[in-house]
């Protein structure tokens, strides 16, 4: 059961982004005592009390994100927004006008294991975490929020969040983003009756995009000619077959430099 404390700093927060459909935060601390001080509640409203990732004028949240690796490209860039929205927050008094917003980055290297290291050591210093990024970093690390019943913005956009309570929505998933990606080619690349490639991770990420290129091709009357997996986003075997076998349109689920040395390949 959600203790009233981490529901009233996840009311706070929740109101605060739902402009940005970034989340709200909440914690679940079955042993704390709503009504004791320190306990993050107040019984009859007004004045939150401190608690965890609260410290009575300021809320912190965590973002696991990889800052160094390979998807460093994309962790940086997207902690930024985050710090960008706070920050612009902030500037303005923050939520409620008083309430500053800190946020902390934990470095995931994108390795799961690495995650759930990350996870353990911040759980105690957040409110809730804004960003985690990826989609085997968000599986690492979903039974464990559950259990401590902390929300979290999944920067993973695998459908299977959609149905997590405790995950809040921050964008379409994967699968609706290629659907919507095939539907724009038919209409706007004129890509009706084109071969159909794709290059995608043989991860979790890769799977979720090529499920919604399948039914985006389905419902166009297409089909998915050729589709090229690999592990490491440096190995470019596959891309020689996907590249050889049609490059007249190419969905794109499997990394920046994997892309990018596919498209010089067949460009």
């Amino acid at each position: 059961m959600r203790s009233t404390s981490r529901l009233r700093t996840a009311a706070i927060l929740a109101t605060a982004l739902l402009g940005v459909a970034a989340v709200g935060c909440g914690r679940n601390d079955s042993n704390n005592n709503a009504n004791t001080p320190g306990s993050g509640s107040s019984p009859s409203g007004g004045t939150p009390q401190a608690g965890v990732g609260f410290d009575g004028t300021t809320i912190t949240v965590g973002a696991i994100t990889p800052q160094t690796g390979s998807a460093a490209v994309i962790g940086n860039p997207l902690t930024a927004g985050n710090q960008l929205y706070f920050d612009a927050l902030n500037a303005k008094g923050g939520i409620a006008g008083k309430y500053k917003v800190n946020v902390k980055v934990y470095d995931s290297k994108y390795e799961p294991q690495t995650a759930v290291q990350q996870y353990g050591s911040s759980k105690a210093e957040v409110a809730m975490y804004v960003q985690v990024l990826g989609t085997a970093i968000m599986n690492a690390i979903l039974a464990q929020l559950k259990t401590d019943g902390i929300y979290a913005g999944p920067a993973t956009l695998d459908d299977f969040w959609v149905h997590e309570p405790n995950l809040m929505p921050v964008g379409a998933p994967y699968q609706i983003q290629m659907i919507n990606g095939v539907d724009f080619a038919v209409r706007k690349l004129d890509a009706k009756g084109k071969k159909l490639c794709a290059l995608t991770t043989d991860d979790p990420y890769g799977e979720a995009g090529f499920k919604g290129l399948e039914y985006g091709a389905e419902k166009n009357d297409l089909k998915v000619d050729v589709r090229a997996t690999f592990k490491d986003p440096n190995y470019l075997g596959n891309l020689e077959k996907a590249g050889k076998a049609c490059a007249e349109w190419v969905s794109k689920t499997s990394g920046e430099d994997a892309y990018k040395a596919f498209t010089a390949r067949v460009g």
